[in-house]
């Protein structure tokens, strides 16, 4: 080909062959990719996560703001993407609200900021969102979680775990909430933990201080700030009238629970059920206080059976009342106190009942609650302390008190105390005289024969929704109420204490039996049954009475000089002209029974009945007129039943008091000569000794 052609042939060759991309066309193209990819990351993934693109492509921040935000003026000698100042830059919308990026280029320099601080940093809780800030209380952060229970985290327990605990059902408001991008595939990839705990306390931390003692309730009863009775039943709150779900209510906070019993929608035919249930309660064998069994009753009812009926009301609103009545039943082996006791929770529902109960165990159990104690054998052991824990954390109950609770996981360690409490016992631990007081004991003595009927659950709780609702249709007069019965009381020359204890109960019991208070001769003879001697001759506790004369008439005690020893049985005996012989060498009668009394034991003749034992002693010794007397406080006998079962403490009535209060033939005393208050019974009783004998 002629080389002539060759300048046509070069010509057509560089017309097909476009020339190379210049140093800065090849630039340029690279920065509109890149562009491209960031704006089209910004749209799927949010700003968080083109962010972090852009730095990895070499993008500065002002650059970076300049691409997603056009709208702005580019600064003067901005770089070839054309960005924008940071500072002048805004979020765009439907942007990602999380800041930029959290440190500044190396480069970065001079006076002029180059990062942009978001106008909020803290996202806020959207208004509907599931869970409920409380408020703080030092490290701890207060929730009401999605299901309404009370959740307190520590500050650092709001990882990501702990949000998906506290958010439970609701773990996807986490994920619509808070989104987390994954950069390389463009789908989420979870929720910023971060964030949501960053949200979550500033929300409590803006509601203040959180104080669980004056702000939290569990079920049970209350009163609200304006002195309304308020019922929560765990998963409704009956509050100012309407039953509304767990929450705030007011300035108090009613956690979920489980479900408790509500009361009945109306009344129905409560009188049939309520003369069914005190008819069964009269079947267990009641001690008669006053002796006469016809002055303790009222109606067909036995006075036991009303109060006992009271309280059972009374304690379903415990928390709302002013003083809670303590209850303690005791009797016994075989006079029915644990099938009482069944019967009890039966008809109450929502209670706390342990086995081997201890003080903790039941604060722990209440948690936050106001709901009924039962705690059945729970007996006086020289041994241990438990008991008497029990009966001070009972007194708390009664008035009302605080509870602190430690916990290793930052939960609420303090609650309030406002429950009524019930014990059942063969004995009871030693109280002083004024604890004693703020009980009601009622004894049981032996049933004749096994009770015949077997607990029918379905109907006792349908008597206890019927109970609460009568006491909540009559609540409004329950002050008017209480006073008339207190005046009642106190005219029967009871003192205040008396009328809070049984003025309570009797209130109880009117809320639920009539419409309007009780007129005054209902009022008077009911006040009229409850016995102020007994009141004051009650003591606490015993256990099974032959042991305890078993007990005290082994006991060999130090007679005379020379360290001589006879068992107390046996120094009674002479002490009653027990035939004995000469050469025993125990002792005249008249020096046994000095010995005796010296350790709190009188032995004599009843002067009630001398008349029938004039002369000379009779020949048989048990036709003699002696009785044994053992006064409810002495120092001997507290140093002879130390270490028993019926010991009791200096001061407190002893525990042997109520083993003789149930013997056969006893006798109240109250005489200084016989030691002061305390229980006689014939000395062939104290002996056990068989009168068809010889």
């Amino acid at each position: 080909m002629s080389s002539s052609l060759q300048p046509i042939r070069d010509a057509f060759a560089a017309a097909a062959e476009p020339p190379p991309p210049t140093v800065e066309e090849a630039e340029q193209a690279r920065r509109d990719a890149d562009a491209r990819a960031i704006k089209d990351c910004f749209k799927k993934q949010g700003r968080d996560t083109a962010w972090r693109l852009a730095r990895a492509l070499k993008w500065s921040a002002d650059d970076f703001e300049a691409l997603i935000a056009p709208k702005r003026k580019p600064r003067a000698g901005a770089s070839p993407g054309g960005a924008a100042s940071a500072a002048e830059a805004a979020p765009p919308e439907g942007g990602d609200a999380a800041s930029p990026p959290s440190e500044p280029d190396d480069a970065a320099g001079g006076e002029e900021a180059r990062w942009k601080r978001p106008k909020e940093p803290i996202k806020p809780l959207p208004d509907d969102f599931p869970v409920k800030p409380l408020g703080k209380s030092g490290a701890a952060y207060h929730y009401l979680d999605p299901l309404g229970e009370l959740v307190s985290l520590h500050f650092s327990d709001h990882s990501a775990m702990g949000l998906r605990a506290l958010l439970g059902p609701n773990i996807d408001w986490l994920w619509a909430t808070w989104p987390k991008w994954n950069a390389s595939t463009g789908n989420q990839s979870g929720f910023q933990a971060d964030r949501a705990a960053e949200s979550l306390m500033h929300a409590c931390a803006r509601r203040g201080i959180f104080d669980a003692v004056k702000r939290l309730r569990g079920t049970g009863a209350w009163l609200d700030e304006f002195g309304r009775l308020t019922l929560h039943a765990g998963d409704a709150v009956l509050y100012d009238g309407e039953w509304l779900p767990p929450g705030e209510h007011g300035r108090h906070v009613y956690p979920a629970f489980e479900t408790a019993p509500r009361p009945a929608e109306s009344g129905g035919d409560y009188r049939a059920l309520f003369d069914e249930l005190l008819a069964l309660l009269d079947t267990w064998n009641w001690r008669e206080e006053g002796g006469d069994a016809e002055l303790t009753r009222f109606g067909p009812n036995k006075l036991a059976s009303l109060l006992l009926f009271g309280w059972i009301g009374g304690a379903m609103f415990g928390g709302a009342l002013a003083w809670r009545p303590m209850v303690w039943l005791t009797g016994e082996a075989g006079s029915g106190k644990s099938s009482l006791i069944k019967l009890i929770a039966a008809i109450i529902g929502d209670l706390v009942q342990i086995e081997n109960a201890t003080e903790a165990s039941v604060r722990g159990s209440l948690n936050q609650s106001t709901r009924p104690v039962l705690l059945d054998e729970t007996e006086n052991d020289p041994k241990s302390s438990k008991n008497n824990r029990l009966v001070d954390l009972a007194l708390v109950l009664a008035s009302g008190g605080k509870a602190a609770r430690s916990s290793s996981d930052h939960k609420i360690t303090e609650f309030e105390l406002r429950s009524s409490a019930l014990f059942g016992s063969i004995i009871i631990p030693p109280m002083s005289g004024a604890n004693v007081s703020r009980f009601v004991v009622l004894d049981l003595d032996a049933l004749p024969h096994a009770l015949g009927f077997k607990i029918d659950g379905v109907k006792m709780a349908k008597v206890g929704r019927a109970m609460r609702r009568r006491i909540v249709d009559g609540w409004g007069r329950l002050d008017q109420t209480m006073e008339l019965w207190s005046a009642s009381l106190a005219a029967r020359g009871h003192n205040r204490r008396g009328c809070d204890v049984y003025g309570t109960l009797f209130a109880m019991l009117d809320l639920m039996l009539w419409d309007e208070p009780a007129d005054s001769d209902t009022r008077a003879a009911l006040a009229g049954m409850v016995s102020i001697e007994a009141i004051e001759q009650r003591t606490s506790g015993t256990d099974g009475t032959a042991a305890m004369l078993q007990f005290i008439g082994s006991t060999a005690i130090d007679a005379f000089r020379g360290g001589t020893k006879f068992t107390i049985g046996a120094l009674i005996e002479a002490a009653a002209l027990f035939p004995i012989t000469v050469d025993s060498g125990i002792g005249t009668p008249s020096a046994c029974a000095e010995i005796l009394r010296e350790r709190g034991i009188f032995v004599g003749r009843d002067e009630r009945t001398q008349e029938d034992f004039r002369g000379d002693p009779p020949a048989n010794w048990r036709q003699g007129g002696f009785r044994v007397t053992l006064p409810n406080q002495h120092e001997g006998l507290r140093l002879i039943f130390a270490q028993s079962r019926w010991r009791t403490d200096p001061g407190t009535t002893g525990g042997w008091a109520q083993a003789m209060r149930r013997l056969p033939g006893v006798l109240a005393e109250n005489s200084r000569k016989l030691g002061g208050r305390g229980w006689s019974v014939p000395v062939d009783v104290f002996l056990q000794v068989d009168r068809e004998g010889g």
